[in-house]
């Protein structure tokens, strides 16, 4: 037996015959008992400070700023689009991955990890692993968090931090949701009022304009944007989903733009002062090819009507104009850019 054990590695112990297990037993477990207790301290106060944190309606980086505190390693936020929302150090250009490792889920996970071994600047070569954490959200694909192994490596421990960090950003999360679900809808309205002429007065008018951020001097043109998935069907969530994600990412090419999602369109109010009708068409036909590549999800065939162009008083009329003409597009299956100066 000795010479297996240390041939082997394993602990030998001789006990006494006057030893009792029950003594050594009671030994063992009071060790144990007062492992889960720590652990379960740690986690009480882990929680006890992000919840304190959540009652002051912090920001994306002050949660993620807590849990560097906790977990001594740099921290960082990525939106759906992979996108970095907030770091706790200077993020430059992207890690690039280079091996994906194994990481194996424990009981006390709830969430999904991925585990990479990384280049994190080429300048000055350094590699670190990167523990990427999904972060659900409602409404939109996930976030992702990411813990940089710089300081230390990830402990059983650091995962009671990370755990709690991920469920605070996803109610963050949900709060930011439902406030702009709350504040789309409004627009959505106004947007309709103005689109069907039922605003009436002026100061109703004033009113709609400053909070949709319209002016009477400026020029404006409505268009239509009609997505049809080539290779598969979506219902009714799906297309609000994707089309979320089209606007959101066509506003970051043109900022001064409004939306309205409706059916499996796209409606837009885009101020074109500054455009004639040509260098209008040539940048809507830049954007949209850009957009729709890069998502991945699926293919598309894309109809889009443009209308002609005037003040904000004469939104309603323009809106007929665009929404006849895709309308007749369907009709006559055009699967193509299509563009209305006037009528279609």
């Amino acid at each position: 037996m000795i010479s297996a054990c240390e041939e082997k590695g394993i602990a030998l112990l001789q006990i006494s015959r006057n030893q009792y297990y029950r003594d050594i037993l009671a030994e063992v477990m009071q060790i144990l008992f007062n492992e889960k207790a720590r652990l379960l301290d740690y986690y009480h106060m882990v929680h006890v400070q992000f919840t304190k944190l959540a009652m002051s309606q912090p920001t994306f980086i002050q949660i993620i700023q807590l849990l560097e505190q906790l977990i001594e390693n740099p921290v960082a936020l990525f939106n759906n689009q992979r996108e970095l929302v907030c770091a706790t150090i200077p993020w430059g250009e992207s890690p690039i991955l280079l091996k994906k490792e194994g990481i194996q889920q424990q009981d006390y996970m709830t969430y999904s990890y991925e585990m990479h071994w990384a280049l994190l600047d080429k300048d000055s070569g350094e590699k670190r692993y990167l523990l990427t954490a999904k972060v659900p959200n409602i409404g939109n694909d996930y976030y992702y968090l990411t813990v940089v192994q710089r300081n230390k490596g990830i402990e059983n421990m650091d995962y009671m931090a990370i755990e709690n960090a991920i469920s605070f950003l996803q109610m963050e999360l949900i709060k930011k949701f439902a406030i702009s679900e709350v504040q789309q809808n409004y627009m959505n309205d106004l947007i309709d009022d103005l689109m069907t002429g039922k605003i009436t007065s002026r100061e109703k008018m004033r009113d709609a304009l400053e909070y949709l951020r319209l002016s009477y001097q400026e020029q404006y043109r409505v268009v239509v944007i009609q997505l049809l998935p080539q290779n598969s069907k979506w219902d009714e969530t799906q297309y609000k989903k994707h089309m979320k994600r089209f606007v959101d990412k066509f506003q970051s090419y043109w900022q001064q733009s409004l939306y309205r999602i409706r059916s499996d369109r796209i409606i837009l109010i885009l101020q074109s002062t500054s455009f004639d009708i040509r260098s209008f068409k040539k940048k809507i036909a830049e954007i949209v090819p850009l957009v729709l590549g890069e998502f991945a999800f699926d293919t598309f065939h894309y109809r889009i009507v443009i209308s002609e162009q005037g003040s904000v008083t004469e939104l309603h009329k323009y809106s007929i104009q665009v929404l006849k003409a895709i309308h007749l597009t369907g009709i006559i299956r055009v699967m193509n850019l299509i563009f209305s100066q006037g009528t279609a």
